[in-house]
């Protein structure tokens, strides 16, 4: 992960995905939201995904590392 904070509110897309290392691409991330796995919330278009998510998300690399590895092998 790297330098950006994890004390927001709700996280754009884009600012969840720079919490990455190259892990995880906006595309798996996308489907992630269309399965349900990363819950969210709209506001207009923008798509926002909860910073308590995102914080337990973080929190718990074992569960984080298998939604990854369960996404990369349904593409």
């Amino acid at each position: 992960m790297n330098e950006t904070s994890l004390d927001k509110r709700f996280y754009t897309v884009k600012e969840f995905h720079s919490l990455f290392d190259e892990t995880i691409t906006k595309s798996m991330i996308y489907k992630m939201i269309g399965t349900g796995k990363i819950p969210t919330r709209r506001i207009g278009n923008k798509i926002l995904i909860p910073g308590d998510w995102v914080r337990a998300f973080f929190s718990e690399p074992y569960i984080a590392v298998e939604q990854v590895r369960d996404e990369r092998q349904v593409s």
